[in-house]
């Protein structure tokens, strides 16, 4: 690494969501004592949500954002880390501009009223063969059902992280910007919490809250037909989840023939050796970690 990870005093950690945010997020709350011990102020996802993404982000949300002054600093390091803060599930792919489409301005919004200024941006990729499926099954928890082909005509044909990455170097020039494979991350998100606050791997507790599975195929197949008889509501589509669960019999939801997924592999590989060879931002080697 070209840097101390845990040297950064205010971390920005931006997502991107289904590359284990969820699952670290658990591991840093679960975690808070120790991190205040160490002058460490990570603030708890649902709770920042409510003082601060929903009220500035979400149209027509009622409540007004907390005091920017109850936003809790630490002496040593504050973790700043909403993967929903670039944009929600629904409005993470655009035909026109690709991923995250409103980032730059969600991301000023929040930080300008916190009076936040990153020293480190954090932020996973996933190769798009899991992240689109996985996408998609997380935007039917929360929105009105559509089927993944209907979802697939707002992919553009060149939708890549690297230009993703690219924007988020334009705007913090100045600042260490750190990538990480979501594929990579299994088994070393201890190390990474570790390099990041200085602690040691130890402190870090499995999160017993594991990272929110997609669906089965069975339950997208199950939903898509009964949308053509009825209206799908989120009842429906979480009694579907229940009764048909991932498991060995039914196995995850995996749309893709070869064709494309050779598409997509070869997209990743472009965005993993354009990320590697870009001096403005850093692909992390977990092997390095530790």
């Amino acid at each position: 690494m070209p840097f101390e990870f845990s040297s950064a005093q205010q971390v920005l950690w931006l997502g991107a969501h289904k590359t284990g945010t969820t699952y670290l997020q658990g591991m840093l709350d679960a975690t808070a004592g120790r991190l205040e011990d160490a002058q460490i102020v990570f603030e708890p996802l649902n709770s920042f949500r409510d003082s601060y993404t929903r009220p500035l982000l979400h149209r027509g949300f009622v409540s007004r954002p907390a005091p920017a002054s109850e936003f809790r600093r630490g002496a040593a390091q504050t973790i700043l880390f909403d993967e929903n803060i670039p944009g929600l599930v629904q409005n993470a792919v655009s035909p026109k501009i690709g991923l995250y489409p409103m980032m730059e301005i969600r991301v000023r919004k929040v930080i300008n009223y916190l009076d936040y200024h990153p020293d480190l941006i954090v932020f996973g990729i996933r190769n798009l063969v899991g992240y689109l499926p996985s996408l998609y099954c997380e935007m039917l928890k929360s929105t009105p059902f559509q089927t993944f082909e209907h979802f697939m005509k707002r992919v553009p044909p060149q939708l890549q992280w690297y230009w993703l990455a690219k924007r988020m170097a334009s705007m913090f020039p100045d600042v260490p910007l750190v990538l990480y494979r979501a594929e990579d991350l299994r088994g070393n998100e201890r190390a990474l919490l570790s390099a990041l606050t200085g602690l040691p791997a130890s402190v870090f507790e499995e999160n017993a809250q594991k990272e929110r599975s997609g669906f089965s195929k069975k339950t997208i197949r199950r939903l898509k037909k009964l949308s053509e008889t009825q209206e799908v509501t989120r009842s429906d589509v979480f009694r579907m989840n229940r009764r048909f669960p991932k498991s060995a019999e039914n196995p995850g939801f995996d749309p893709f023939g070869d064709i494309r997924r050779e598409r997509f592999n070869k997209l990743y590989e472009k965005d993993l050796v354009e990320i590697a060879a870009d001096p403005n931002m850093t692909l992390l080697d977990f092997a390095n970690l530790s």
